[in-house]
């Protein structure tokens, strides 16, 4: 009997990852800090996990996925998350889901850095 992970449709399985805070593949993009935690490849495709931080007035600019739905989990500070027509004021703890095909943007208005986890289940951000 084998030990190996088991495979679903998305491929071989993939190895666990476990990665302490400051870990993880840091880049920049538009004018916020995004540090992968885990990728879609690490995950066989299965999610991604990114974790955002960014100054104040930082966010990103009114766009969809239509591959893929992206979520929200404010760590600290406050977003604003327009998404489907629909403002969210989500401060720490809050979670937002944006459906794949669903306009959406977020913006950081509050004085000190908001540290935001987002993926998807798809692992195609």
């Amino acid at each position: 009997m084998s030990t190996s992970h088991v495979a679903s449709n998305h491929g071989p399985a993939p190895s666990p990852i476990a990665l302490q805070p400051d870990k993880g593949e840091a880049l920049w993009f538009i004018d916020f800090l995004a540090t992968i935690k885990a990728s879609a490849e690490e995950t066989g495709g299965r999610v991604a996990v990114i974790h955002h931080s960014g100054p104040k007035d930082s966010g990103s600019p009114l766009h969809v996925h239509h591959r893929e739905s992206e979520w929200f989990y404010v760590l600290d500070g406050e977003l604003t998350v327009w998404v489907g027509g629909q403002v969210v004021r989500a401060p720490a703890g809050s979670f937002v889901f944006g459906p794949q095909g669903t306009p959406h943007t977020f913006h950081r208005q509050f004085t000190r850095r908001c540290p935001v986890l987002a993926g998807d289940r798809a692992g195609r951000l």
